[in-house]
């Protein structure tokens, strides 16, 4: 099974980052839908380390296609609130300020609403890729604890024959 190569990690953490920035020039440093977006870029890094590690890193295919899945869900989300965040914050640049300011009312009657439903589906995300991610390194520690118990009776056996051997 193929997951989402090192390319498709980097274009997404590059978009999460376009994003937390628009969110920031837009809303603030400290605004909750700026804090939504800088919690999901986290944990966008964190899957993108644990991916660079290889399959190996992670546990089976099925917990990879479940994360895999919630990252595509969350790319789809981020696309939106970009566009909503590069829609708003372009109205700033623009030179005359009645139509700016007659440009932002419209917005924020429309489009600007619906920020707060995008950030209730980042912070979903955000939950939801953390968890899958857990899992997946969850799992493949238990395979680790598993194999280990498997060489404890291995161990013995072998002490055993080096006592024998040094009395």
């Amino acid at each position: 099974m193929s997951f989402v190569s090192i390319g498709d990690g980097v274009q997404l953490l590059q978009l999460a980052w376009n994003t937390l920035q628009g969110a920031r020039q837009a809303c603030g440093q400290y605004d909750a839908l700026t804090r939504e977006v800088a919690s999901l870029h986290t944990v966008l890094q964190r899957v993108q380390r644990e991916l660079v590690k290889g399959p190996e890193s992670t546990a089976n295919n099925e917990r990879l296609q479940e994360l895999h899945e919630h990252v595509a869900a969350c790319s789809d989300t981020l696309r939106v609130m970009d566009a909503v965040l590069r829609k708003y914050n372009a109205l700033s640049g623009t030179s005359a300020a009645p139509k700016r300011l007659w440009q932002k009312i419209r917005f924020g009657n429309g489009e600007l609403k619906d920020l707060s439903a995008i950030r209730l589906q980042l912070s979903t995300h955000t939950a939801a890729i953390g968890m899958s991610l857990k899992l997946c390194v969850l799992g493949k520690l238990g395979e680790v604890e598993a194999r280990l118990e498997g060489q404890e009776g291995d161990l013995r056996g072998i002490r055993s024959s080096i006592d024998w051997i040094a009395a």
